[in-house]
């Protein structure tokens, strides 16, 4: 499955790169993107209901409506004194945009691979859950808000699946997660 999503993503990033490169200089998009930064939430990690963080990345348009987008966020848990967990994510993939010059609203939707690390300090937990690393993918649709001319506001949601090595098992973890972003475009 690793192998297969690996594949997909690539071969749909290289086709959106060609097809890009194939298009008329007046279709093409002026190369720029966005830079956004803001506050993450997720549920479910391995050893607590939901976490909140911080996450930031990078689009770059490729083309008029595709982009190539990474994407780092990082997640706290802790339920009690003794039980604290990180979960960072990385990742990158395609991101389909609808920008417009005369709505302030622009709709996208986005397909990221990557991976994740898990990092757990809680006494509670550490004979259940060890620290790992592993394949993740997401998928989020969103909203940006255009405040002013190189400003706005993004609100995403979507789902995250992880599967990564926690000695002595794998875990498997399936997850929402959502944020809201200050977005500055370049």
């Amino acid at each position: 499955m690793r192998i297969c999503a690996i594949f997909l993503s690539l071969l749909v990033q290289s086709g959106a790169l060609l097809w890009s490169q194939n298009q008329s200089p007046k279709q093409s998009a002026s190369p720029h993107g966005d830079l956004y930064v803001g506050g993450s939430y997720t549920g479910s990690n391995p050893s607590s209901n939901a976490s909140a963080g911080v996450g930031g990345g990078i689009d770059i348009h490729t083309y008029k409506w595709i982009e190539i987008q990474g994407d780092v966020s990082a997640f706290i848990a802790a339920s009690g004194v003794a039980n604290a967990t990180t979960t960072i994510d990385y990742l990158i993939g395609p991101r389909i945009a609808k920008p417009s010059s005369r709505s302030r609203l622009s709709p996208f939707a986005d397909f990221l691979i990557g991976g994740q690390s898990f990092q757990n300090s809680s006494t509670q937990h550490s004979y259940y859950y060890a620290n790992g690393t592993g394949f993740a993918l997401a998928g989020d649709g969103g909203l940006d808000i255009r405040l002013a001319k190189h400003l706005s506001l993004r609100g995403q949601a979507g789902v995250i699946s992880s599967r990564y090595a926690t000695p002595p098992t794998t875990t498997t973890n399936i997850r929402w997660r959502a944020g809201t972003f200050l977005v500055y475009s370049f």
